[in-house]
């Protein structure tokens, strides 16, 4: 993308060859990029919607969330969950990444559009986990949203069950880049496997994995991960279990952010 400013003549270049998709590279249909074209790194929450275990419990329609920050000054604005099922006593996960530190939230707004077939949606709960803050918080729901189920209403605020709060190790949101070999049969299929190594411990075993065909011949993939505090790096695993018959791997070199 470039923007031209005329009247100050000034020209801003914002490069960024990245997926818009789903069902590739991270998955992301939405990027925030800086000019030059570094893509700005956000804080993750890790966000469980919970569908209640009740008959016609399960929608078709589209969930969105707002994230409030703790004096309400704040919020994530809205984020719509894709990908999510949202179908009886089913928890679906996903990673939301904002541009600021909003944990300890007071609230969470959800709701839906309305639209398709079986549009109605009865939330049990949600939960959202902050790891740069080690926070988790439960926001109880137990209702409708639903225009002929209780009240009629869609979208519903939901504030925390404090007693329900658990405070878990800290982790930062690291960006993690592995190019492979620009070799003949440098790809592989296999599962790659990551582990890193500091003066203050080590992380745990980590599966990489996005939406994209990963680790071809003279590939670079990118990877969000969450790391604790390991002190200085001095070591890192990587490997893959040889399980077909393309496992073999040629790997260049990895980076991290």
């Amino acid at each position: 993308v470039i923007i031209e400013d005329i009247g100050n003549k000034c020209v801003y270049q914002f490069p960024v060859g990245r997926w818009f998709a789903l069902d590739e590279d991270d998955g992301k249909i939405q990027r925030d990029i800086l000019v030059g074209g570094t893509e700005a790194t956000g804080i993750v929450y890790n966000v469980a919607v919970v569908t209640g275990d009740i008959r016609g419990a399960g929608t078709n329609s589209k969930i969105h969330v707002i994230l409030h920050g703790s004096k309400g000054l704040k919020n994530s604005g809205t984020i719509f969950l894709e990908g999510g099922e949202f179908e009886r006593a089913r928890t679906d996960l996903f990673n939301v990444e904002i541009a600021s530190l909003l944990s300890p939230l007071s609230r969470v707004t959800i709701g839906h559009d309305n639209c398709g077939v079986s549009s109605g949606w009865y939330c049990e709960k949600v939960v959202v986990y902050c790891p740069f803050t080690g926070i988790e918080q439960t926001f109880p729901c137990g209702k409708w949203l639903d225009e002929d189920e209780g009240d009629g209403l869609i979208e519903r605020e939901l504030y925390e069950m404090v007693s329900l709060r658990q405070r878990r190790l800290k982790k930062n949101p690291w960006s993690l880049w592995i190019w492979t070999s620009d070799i003949k049969n440098a790809g592989t299929d296999a599962t790659i496997f990551f582990q890193i190594y500091g003066d203050k411990g080590k992380s745990d075993e980590m599966k990489l994995d996005n939406n994209s065909d990963n680790f071809e011949a003279g590939q670079t993939d990118k990877f969000m991960i969450e790391l604790p505090d390991l002190g200085t790096f001095y070591k890192l695993r990587i490997w893959h279990e040889k399980r077909n018959p393309f496992a073999g791997w040629h790997l260049d070199k990895v980076r991290g952010q």
